[in-house]
């Protein structure tokens, strides 16, 4: 299918990149996945500023490839849409429960690389299903380091009950569940945050993103 068809693996320097070129990832084929999340979210009452707040955050963390590991295979860093780390103890271990197995990691491992080469909706599926359930658990912690504007539970983020832009909101999604220290990294996830706003509303398309940015 369409999104099936979106995803191709690279494995190179022990991570996961999908290839594409750039002039028409824009028309063809980023809009698909990111269309998904957006649709997935929307049906669960998301707000759009929460849903391109988080879509920022996802380009940094993984180009919104689900397959992406933080470096290929070590399930002790990163692995996801949002890169949840470590990922034997988040998504991994979630997974086993789901699927009623019980799996040795590297067993584990090799079902998620499957999945993202053989079927990455379902594994996109999955990946979503996990992320909301995590953002009931300990994983959503209001605060305000990392450059947070304010703390926002969950309940009030998706609804965005503060009427925070979508800039504010990537730094609010970052700040309150990704946590991540890369400094350098928080106008980027506001940048795509806010390029992700105006496509969906019309004012910009997205292709304007990839002329401005280079990351």
């Amino acid at each position: 299918n369409a999104l099936n068809s979106f995803y191709h693996n690279h494995r190179e320097n022990n991570q996961t990149f999908f290839l594409y070129m750039p002039d028409i990832i824009c028309n063809r084929f980023l809009r698909k996945p990111v269309k998904y999340i957006y649709y997935y979210l929307r049906e669960r009452g998301w707000s759009l500023e929460a849903i391109c707040g988080l879509l920022g955050n996802i380009h940094i963390e993984s180009h919104y490839n689900p397959g992406t590991w933080q470096r290929m295979d070590n399930a002790d860093l990163g692995f996801g849409i949002v890169q949840w780390s470590d990922a034997e103890s988040k998504f991994l271990q979630w997974i086993e429960e789901f699927l009623y197995n019980n799996y040795s990691i590297e067993e584990l491992i090799t079902v998620v690389d499957e999945m993202a080469t053989n079927s990455p909706q379902e594994l996109m599926e999955l990946e979503l299903a996990f992320f909301l359930q995590s953002c009931e658990g300990e994983q959503w912690g209001p605060t305000t380091d990392y450059n947070c504007p304010a703390k926002v539970s969950f309940e009030d983020y998706v609804a965005n009950t503060g009427d925070y832009n979508a800039r504010e909101m990537a730094l609010i999604f970052h700040g309150t569940y990704e946590k991540s220290g890369k400094e350098d990294s928080y106008e980027k996830r506001e940048n795509w945050a806010e390029g992700w706003y105006n496509h969906f509303t019309g004012v910009e398309d997205i292709r304007e993103c990839y002329k401005k940015y280079d990351y």
